[in-house]
């Protein structure tokens, strides 16, 4: 029952924070609002390409999955661990993990200088990790690579990083 209260936990919070990484906040105002008219009449400035804006699209994307994978939906499989592995808790961790590494790779060349160094301290952990989930060796032995203080640190910066998104 407890395994089953935290998997669902993690879900729910999984599914809320791609919600909040997707949602518009009415605050902010729309990235594809016309800027305001100028009272001086000048020209606007160019609107950037469609092949600009399917990037930025995808690289929010990656950077929403990663956050997802890697923020607190990890530590809430982590913290499902306690009582014993089961089936769904080791597939869920083995989709958390792998989908670090994914979204990890993909965002590399995309990601601001100053995190760069951090979104690969991550990927390298993920795939040790999956490797040892792939070698079937208990999920919480598996995932000790993401839990180092430096891997935590620096998945937590990555976690955190919004940019244009």
């Amino acid at each position: 029952m407890r395994a089953a209260l935290v998997r669902t936990t993690a879900v729910l919070m999984a599914i809320g924070i791609a919600a909040a990484a997707c949602g518009d906040d009415p605050a902010d105002p729309a990235p594809t609002s016309p800027p305001p008219a100028s009272a001086t009449g000048s020209p606007p400035a160019p609107s950037p390409s469609a092949s600009d804006a399917e990037a930025q699209v995808e690289f929010c994307a990656d950077l929403n999955g990663f956050a997802t994978a890697a923020g607190p939906a990890f530590d809430l499989g982590i913290l499902a661990l306690i009582d014993g592995e089961s089936a769904n808790e080791r597939k869920d961790l083995s989709g958390l993990v792998d989908s670090m590494v994914l979204h990890g790779t993909l965002l590399q060349a995309r990601m601001p200088a100053e995190l760069a160094d951090d979104l690969r301290t991550v990927v390298a952990a993920a795939g040790e990790a999956k490797a040892k989930l792939a070698a079937k060796v208990s999920a919480g032995e598996a995932v000790e690579p993401l839990q180092t203080e430096k891997v935590k640190a620096a998945r937590e910066a990555v976690v955190a990083y919004r940019g244009s998104c």
